[in-house]
């Protein structure tokens, strides 16, 4: 999989936030609760203090049935600071090599670093916030 080069990483916070907004304004946000997707792809790095490398994972997995169908790892060095909104900026550039040795192509792609703000879809009643209990014995 090829990906596009559209901007360097190797930023300032002010220069992120320039390309951040020239990208949201190409983002679709339309519903796309209609398709039908086959792959589902999931993307996240672990956390790396700046100059430590970390792992990018991606991870396509079949729909409906969720089965994984390809997993691709990176360990490089983040060239952006953790800066709260800017995650892609961070992320990103670990997640790409990954990305790029992909064989399948997934149609949906679930990430947190692109800075959209979070919904509520539903809420416990505060009953069933408590500890949650676990068992293993039969």
């Amino acid at each position: 999989m090829r990906a596009a080069r559209l901007h360097t990483w190797e930023i300032t916070l002010a220069e992120a936030a320039a390309v951040q907004r020239d990208m949201a304004e190409r983002v679709s946000q339309e519903d796309g609760s209609k398709l039908a997707p086959r792959y589902i792809a999931g993307v996240d790095i672990s956390g790396a203090r700046r100059g430590e490398e970390a792992t990018g994972a991606v991870v396509v997995v079949t729909y409906p049935d969720m089965q994984v169908a390809e997993v691709q790892t990176v360990r490089t060095a983040p060239p952006f600071p953790y800066v709260p909104g800017y995650l892609s900026f961070r992320e990103i550039p670990v997640l790409l090599p990954a990305n790029v040795k992909l064989q399948t192509f997934s149609n949906v792609l679930v990430a947190g670093a692109f800075g959209f703000k979070g919904e509520e879809y539903f809420e416990a009643e505060e009953v069933a916030r408590g500890d949650v209990k676990v068992s293993f014995a039969r």
